[in-house]
């Protein structure tokens, strides 16, 4: 069962949430923070070993705006953080303005214990140009009968 994002955002589930348009019928919409863009490198993956690709930070321009080049991936790290309880899960599915346009966005399942820094990928399959704050997906909540909590490489230490 999808979870009411009041609720979310009542319980702190997710945070900053700056502007009531952010909250949605079934989800909440985040905010690009900062882009990267994949540079080079050979991802490599396996049971034993995972070793990842070079990133570049972009800077945004003077009007606070990054520009993505068509057919490159590029790394989205979002403004908002997540706290994920125990039974439940998120979902980060890209806005449908993006899809109208020939963006694509991906993300993964964020699973229970997470807490950390959402981000994404994007595709751009034309120019493309963003600015900081602007709202570019939407995480959904769920009920989850979960095996165990996440505490993976990803985990936010303090």
């Amino acid at each position: 069962m999808v979870i009411n994002p009041s609720i979310v955002v009542e319980k702190k589930w997710v945070c900053p949430v700056d502007n009531k348009k952010q909250i949605q019928q079934n989800g909440i919409d985040v905010r690009v923070n900062k882009v990267f863009k994949v540079t080079r490198g050979v991802f490599k993956l396996s049971e034993e070993e995972s070793i990842k690709l070079d990133y570049v930070e972009l800077l945004p321009d003077e009007n606070n705006y990054f520009t993505l080049q068509y057919g490159k991936p590029y790394v989205v790290e979002m403004i908002e953080r997540v706290t994920i309880p125990a039974n439940f899960c998120a979902i980060v599915i890209m806005r449908s303005t993006l899809n109208r346009q020939g963006i694509s966005l991906q993300s993964a399942l964020y699973d229970s214990g997470f807490k950390g820094t959402i981000s994404s990928t994007i595709y751009p399959f034309t120019k493309f140009q963003i600015k900081k704050g602007t709202r570019v997906a939407q995480i959904v909540f769920m009920e989850a009968i979960c095996n165990s909590l996440y505490d993976g490489q990803y985990q936010e230490r303090k």
